[in-house]
């Protein structure tokens, strides 16, 4: 469900900003809008491409069940050029529409991966900037956190 992701998200983050100084915190709130922002935009765009998805596999479908039925008329008419013609057009849109949709896919998460990966330094270089704010055992659980977190948002973008 929706609710239980976003506590899935919510309480290893919570736990690294608890963990890590206010400074950090105040300072990653850009990265957080940031990353709102690119989910934002992968979802106006997700919508559309899985209707034109859907719609084009449904007419797939649909031909590939004529041709089935159908098969005594094309050969009656020897229109087997033009029929093998519409099934290329028809599977070619078909993996125009997933390619789109994987390509939209793998456009957000790398962006996240980036952003994260920029995120994951960040938290790593306070306590060598800081030596006395967080200790190794904190500064190892929230990494592990973050990388949960980067799993858990590639996951529900893949299921989304």
């Amino acid at each position: 469900s929706a609710v239980g992701s976003v506590i899935l998200c919510l309480v290893p983050l919570a736990y690294s900003h608890l963990v890590m100084p206010l400074y950090f915190t105040i300072l990653t709130i850009p990265f957080y809008l940031l990353i709102y922002t690119f989910v934002k935009l992968y979802w106006a765009v997700v919508v559309p491409l899985r209707y034109l998805a859907v719609t084009t596999r449904s007419a797939l479908s649909s031909y590939m069940s004529e041709v089935e039925h159908g098969s005594l008329t094309v050969r009656a008419y020897q229109a087997f050029t033009a029929s093998s013609q519409k099934q290329m057009l028809s599977v070619d849109a078909l993996v125009k529409a997933d390619f789109a949709g994987v390509a939209a896919r793998r456009w957000v998460l790398i962006r996240v991966y980036i952003l994260y990966s920029f995120y994951c330094t960040c938290m790593v270089l306070v306590p060598i900037y800081f030596p006395g704010l967080v200790n190794h055992g904190q500064m190892s659980l929230c990494i592990t956190n973050a990388v949960l977190i980067q799993n858990l948002v590639e996951y529900f973008l893949e299921e989304a």
